[in-house]
């Protein structure tokens, strides 16, 4: 007991100094980990994503069940989004997605862009919205 309360009335500037920086460092991980720049992620409605979706990658992001019965003519499934983290689809064009009803568009719009998409465009309103031609 004694030999640790004479270390500690040394004080030595080196260990607080390390101290501080691991301390600012993990907060820094912390605090950018989630984040994620919504300025590359756009709803668009139904004519708009139509009229742009040749501009980049098109993504079912809907089951496969649901892919397999009617999707957009030149889509891609990717499950849930699934395709994220994947390397199978490409980052540095835009990215188009769409699923059922325009509930969870955004949120994978949200891991594309964590994973170094450019842009992510979704469907608003999802595939129910969409009239047009099926595949």
């Amino acid at each position: 007991m004694y030999l640790l309360l004479a270390d500690a009335t040394q004080f030595n500037p080196t260990y607080l100094f390390l101290a501080i920086t691991i301390g600012l460092l993990v907060g820094l991980f912390l605090t950018k980990r989630g984040k994620v720049d919504k300025t590359k992620i756009q709803g668009l409605d139904v004519k708009e994503f139509m009229d742009t979706k040749r501009k980049g990658t098109l993504v079912d992001i809907r089951n496969a069940k649901a892919f397999e019965l009617e999707k957009l003519v030149g889509a891609k499934n990717f499950p849930g989004g699934s395709g994220a983290r994947s390397g199978m689809i490409r980052k540095d064009i835009p990215i188009f997605i769409y699923d059922q009803n325009g509930k969870s568009a955004y949120r994978v719009a949200k891991s594309y862009v964590r994973n170094g998409a450019i842009m992510v465009y979704y469907m608003k309103g999802g595939y129910d919205a969409y009239k047009g031609e099926k595949k």
